[in-house]
């Protein structure tokens, strides 16, 4: 389960708890979707009886793939958040 979730523009930090453990998981890949995603490395790892702090350790580590979901800086005080290789639809950016 993810908890005390943090969304910013260019990461997303939670605690991970399971059981009576709890870690915090920093990941540098914004978006609500990097939580679910490292859940699902959370509990393939917990099934190979991995420790949760060893995972906490590995996700942060994990970098984006460029082009996706990439934080591209501005002039402004704004931020845009490309969520696609080629964002050809206004949908595929994100203005913060």
């Amino acid at each position: 389960m993810a908890e005390h979730i943090g969304l910013f523009s260019d990461r997303v930090e939670f605690d991970a708890v399971y059981q009576n453990k709890r870690a915090s998981v920093t990941l540098g890949i914004p978006g609500i979707f990097s939580v679910y995603n490292a859940l699902g490395v959370i509990a393939a790892a917990l099934a190979l009886n991995i420790p949760l702090q060893k995972i906490a350790d590995a996700l942060r580590t994990a970098q984006s793939v460029k082009g996706r979901v990439e934080v591209v800086p501005t002039h402004r005080a704004r931020t845009i958040l490309s969520l696609s290789t080629i964002p050809i639809r206004p949908t595929a950016l994100k203005i913060f």
